[in-house]
């Protein structure tokens, strides 16, 4: 039997003293880890120790991630770990099986979950997860229920006045109720009725006054005298104005949904007051437009029940629809894989018995539903006849879950609704820590980066992520810690490359270069200058300076439609790069000539093909 202990120094691991608690705590833990400071490392270690000291097999510990590509680094690495251990027998006979083991993505266990009994749920086992399908399907089903209903049923004549035209209340109304508050099993009853709607429109009313003012005082602000910029300035003043003195919501939803104070965008002006104008005008269009579909609605509440009626009947449609099909999103999953667990109690008593412990990463990235699945999953093995999520902290065993996530300014996946961060602050704020013992340990130091980016990050981002209202949905900043500075002669840099404006009308003759251009051809021209020089170095496994190989370097785009352009440039400087997404490779002309001489072989009707495949003859 191999010690874990033995393992760390055969293999000369270094692990700090709170990465060291991490990997051998005995309790519920939440470990919230900064960036670069070895998270992955600690997950793997944690699983090999209780492996090798037998305190569960491999197939009795859940390893849950956000993305494909984490769970098959986490499967290759704690592979590796294991192998070193081969000699032991008992680890030998679990590798035979290894392929089997419990690391995953969070939406893939769920789909397992879901496929053992989703027939009793009216979902086929095969089902697919395709949320893209399923917009597609929202928009038919909503259009196909309007022409059904020709303004007859008052709801939908409300929805029809409110949200013009039809595709703004798809947009608007049908697509973020169906992927959002309505995904299988549940129904428009249990989502909540008209109280709810209308206390929902009324706090988004709230949110949306507070920023159409803020805008309206910032147009007042104005100082250009140009007259674009002048009746902007006179229009906000005159609806500030007007907006304080109406008596009524009646009054001010006239006022907004008036044609007052409506204004072209305006052209080519560079006055700063120009530009922000043009930078808000969109957003200022926005919010008034909201603001009296919220007025509209808080002003009809006798029709709401009207308006739910009609929803009900859509909800029931597209539930069908989704059913009949097979094609379901992942927030459908997720929450019949909780809906699952917490009403079919054999069903959760054998996943309880099944895991033994569960791990999961990133959890900065999820939400209170895959917690209350992770809950249920944790709940103790003695509480056969519960009901409902389990609640710490008498419901949940004391040593099963061990949640690790980035810190808060990692949770990156609000935008699409999968992630809250509020989930994971209360977690490390000490809700798991009223488990008897649960602890909350800080991986706070980088060993990624050099102490000087860091000291950098610190100031700037103190700055950038202040959350002055404290505010339980936004993320709280911290400062990372770094590691002992690099070897002498590693030097922490900025380039700043800018490229001088130029008035048009210089040599005709002479094609100058585009932006974009020339921004790859220099960058390409630095990379190949840190590749032969020793202006860069960067340290070596061997504890002294070295040259950067193209590996070491990353270039990150804001978007991909200029790839192009750095491909042909460090072809130019010769270097070698790899791509994370061949997205220009058709628009290499070899390529592009290669794909038309196939296609006219498969379609010799194709006349574009043809005309492609003659003028490559012609060329050569």
């Amino acid at each position: 039997m191999i010690r874990f202990e033995d393992f760390l120094k055969h293999t000369n691991a270094r692990l700090d003293d709170n990465q060291k608690k991490a990997v051998n705590v005995l309790n519920n833990c939440v470990v919230s880890a900064g960036a670069g400071s070895g998270k992955t490392t600690v997950l793997s270690y944690r699983f090999l120790r209780l492996v090798l000291e037998r305190k569960a097999r491999c197939d009795e510990i859940l390893t849950l991630t956000f993305t494909r590509k984490a769970a098959r680094e986490m499967h290759q690495r704690i592979h590796k770990h294991l192998l070193s251990c081969i000699q032991d027998e008992e680890i030998a006979q679990q590798l035979e099986t290894f392929s089997e083991v419990a690391i995953s993505t969070l939406d893939s266990f769920c789909a397992t979950i879901v496929r053992s009994n989703s027939v009793a749920y009216g979902v086929p086992q095969d089902f697919i997860i395709d949320d893209e399908k399923n917009l597609g399907t929202i928009g038919r089903v909503a259009t196909e229920l309007l022409d059904a209903y020709p303004q007859s049923p008052p709801g939908a004549k409300l929805l029809s006045e409110l949200y013009t035209p039809p595709d703004t209340l798809i947009d608007n109304v049908f697509v973020p109720l169906a992927s959002t508050y309505y995904c299988l099993p549940k129904t428009v009853d249990e989502g909540g009725g008209a109280e709810r709607i209308l206390a929902t429109v009324e706090d988004e009313y709230e949110r949306l006054l507070v920023q159409y003012r803020e805008m309206l005082s910032l147009y007042a602000s104005f100082t250009d005298k140009g007259n674009t910029v002048q009746g902007y300035k006179s229009d906000a003043q005159l609806m500030l104005s007007k907006m304080d003195a109406c008596e009524s919501k009646e009054e001010l939803r006239s006022l907004l949904c008036s044609d007052f104070a409506h204004r072209r965008a305006p052209g080519n002006g560079k006055a700063e007051d120009i530009l922000t104008i043009k930078g808000t005008v969109a957003m200022y269009r926005e919010l008034r437009s909201k603001l009296c579909m919220a007025l509209s609605i808080m002003l009809a509440q006798d029709q709401l029940h009207a308006v739910l009626e009609f929803m009900q009947e859509f909800v029931s449609r597209y539930q069908r629809e989704k059913r009949s099909s097979g094609i379901l999103t992942f927030a459908d999953v997720s929450t019949l894989a909780v809906t699952m667990l917490a009403e079919d109690k054999a069903l959760r008593a054998f996943y309880k018995k099944k895991f033994r412990y569960i791990m999961i990463d990133e959890f900065q990235d999820n939400n209170a539903q895959q917690k209350a699945m992770l809950y249920l999953l944790a709940e103790r093995v003695d509480r056969e006849g519960g009901d409902g999520i389990p609640s710490p902290p008498e419901d949940l065993q004391k040593d099963k879950l061990f949640f690790v996530g980035g810190d808060e300014k990692q949770s990156i996946y609000r935008f699409r609704g999968g992630s809250d961060v509020r989930v994971f602050k209360q977690l490390s704020g000490g809700e798991l820590a009223s488990i008897g013992g649960g602890e909350t340990i800080t991986l706070g130091r980088n060993y990624r980066s050099e102490p000087d980016l860091i000291r950098l990050f610190n100031t700037m981002f103190a700055r950038i992520m202040q959350n002055e209202g404290g505010e339980s949905y936004e993320a709280d900043f911290s400062t990372l810690g770094f590691r002992d500075a690099s070897p002498p002669g590693v030097q922490s840099s900025c380039t700043l490359l800018i490229k001088p404006y130029q008035e048009s009308g210089g040599d005709e003759e002479e094609e100058e270069a585009s932006s974009v251009e020339a921004e790859a051809y220099t960058i390409a021209k630095l990379v190949r200058q840190m590749l032969e020089s020793d202006e860069f170095l960067v340290p070596s496994k061997e504890g002294g300076p070295r040259r950067p190989r193209a590996s070491d370097i990353a270039l990150l785009l804001r978007t991909t439609s200029n790839q192009l352009s750095f491909e042909k440039a460090f072809r130019r400087f010769n270097v070698p790069y790899t791509v994370q997404a061949a997205r220009s490779l058709m628009l290499e002309a070899p390529a592009n000539d290669l794909y038309a001489m196939l296609q006219l072989t498969l379609y010799p009707e194709d006349k574009q093909a043809y005309a492609r495949c003659f003028a490559l003859r012609s060329a050569t």
